[in-house]
């Protein structure tokens, strides 16, 4: 009842949309590779997947902040002693810890035992004065630099020392790249692929030896190399030709595996040069063949590439219907990741289709499954699309409407409470 009544929001408040029935979704293409077997990923271009692979481990900001907050004096009048009051927050935890220079000292010892190039703790040789409010706050300055560049260190702040020191030893990893399992989710490894000219010459030298020795599985992982190489540089009758070799090696030894992949590739190359009919045509055949097999999983992944290809070619109400059939069979398989994702798509073609009120509750959905995951990108995904979509509507809600009234409970982001103050001023305007 409490989703609900923001459903009734948008439905009862979005402006009324002028629909073009021809319109098409806007999709691009990535290359991912797949444990040497490298794949063709359609993305809606409002999804941020495509970006994950972008993002280098190295660029990456651990999720740890600690900041020393305060300071107390604690003890007896004759031994007393200052404790630095750390203030620590992952993505999905906050709790603070009380350390005294000591044990912050202990813990430098025992990092540089395990990590020689850890950062070094500043100590001083003072003994009179150390409770002087000039020199805790100096002391205190120089902790919260130490504490920082420990945790900009990824290799520091997995380990169980500095994990103990900061009370966090029993908090789950967050993980910003989740990965499923199955023979082909279509984001499971979401590593990048890409081909250059001199990896062109060592694909077609290799493929030459592969014939000679009749291996028919290791020419078909060529084949598709060298298929979406050409694909990439835009050769479409090359990229075509390579990709259906690659799929008749496949039938020749019976890899089913591989012939899943290679039809889903040459559906992908025949969607990114514009045949959208005949690619739904090849991944009718692939949907087939992994009912087969019994993969729900592979069967859904082939579905939500189905789908992106309907709503491409213009026709989102099919493209709709066949991503909520992956969705399902996501749910059936126990694929939080892949539910959610196809989840997140069936609410932007659902908000663009004009039917408000079900594609928030599909991003409400996905926001609930990715919380789930501790997804933290994709967290922050389906709040923007979420943000954009009251944006959308912030224009005319009612001046008298409050948005602090609503559940707690509900999954709103905080733009809805940033448009409040400054709605009655657009409408003035």
């Amino acid at each position: 009842s409490q989703r609900s009544s923001v459903s009734e929001l948008f439905a009862k408040k979005a402006p009324e949309k002028i629909l073009d029935p021809t319109r098409k979704l806007p999709v691009s293409f990535i290359v991912c590779d797949h444990e040497s077997f490298p794949s063709y990923e359609p993305w809606e271009e409002a999804s941020w997947w495509p970006h994950r692979i972008k993002l280098k481990d190295e660029s990456k900001r651990p999720g740890i902040k600690a900041g020393i907050v305060r300071t107390e004096t604690r003890g007896p009048k004759s031994a007393m002693y200052t404790t630095y009051v750390v203030h620590v927050k992952t993505a999905f935890h906050v709790r603070g810890v009380a350390r005294r220079f000591s044990d912050f000292s202990t813990l430098d010892r025992q990092l540089r035992a395990l990590f020689p190039n850890a950062p070094e703790l500043v100590r001083s040789n003072r003994i009179i004065g150390t409770l002087s409010p000039a020199f805790v706050q100096e002391r205190r300055q120089m902790l919260q630099e130490y504490l920082d560049k420990l945790v900009a260190d990824h290799q520091l702040t997995k380990s169980e020392v500095l994990r103990t020191f900061l009370a966090i030893n029993n908090v789950q990893e967050l993980d910003d790249d989740p990965k499923p399992t199955g023979l082909e989710t279509g984001f499971d490894e979401m590593k990048q692929w890409k081909a250059n000219d001199a990896s062109l010459a060592e694909l077609m030298e290799e493929l030459g030896k592969c014939r000679s020795a009749q291996d028919a599985p290791v020419e078909a992982r060529l084949l598709n190399k060298i298929g979406l190489y050409m694909c990439d540089k835009g050769d479409q009758t090359q990229a075509i030709v390579h990709l259906q070799k690659a799929v008749s090696c496949c039938r020749v030894v019976n890899d089913r595996a591989g012939l899943l992949r290679c039809i889903s590739n040459l559906a992908c190359a025949h969607f990114k040069f514009g045949g959208r009919s005949m690619a739904v045509e090849l991944l009718e055949e692939a949907i087939e063949i992994a009912q087969r097999l019994g993969d729900p999983t592979a069967e859904a992944a082939l579905l939500r590439k189905a789908g992106l290809a309907q709503a491409a070619d213009g026709d989102m109400p099919q493209g709709l219907r066949t991503l909520q059939e992956a969705t399902e069979l996501y749910i059936a398989a126990n694929n939080t990741i892949g539910e959610s994702t196809t989840r997140f798509t069936a609410g932007v073609i659902q908000y663009e289709l004009g039917e408000t009120t079900e594609g928030v509750e599909s991003l409400e959905m996905s926001l609930v499954l990715r919380r789930q995951l501790k997804d933290k990108l994709g967290i922050a995904e389906v709040l923007n699309r979420l943000g954009l979509a009251l944006v959308d509507i912030g224009f005319i809600l009612s001046p008298t409407f409050s948005v602090q009234a609503l559940s707690p409970s509900l999954t709103l982001p905080r733009a809805m409470l940033e448009l409040q103050p400054k709605r009655q001023q657009l409408q003035q305007g």
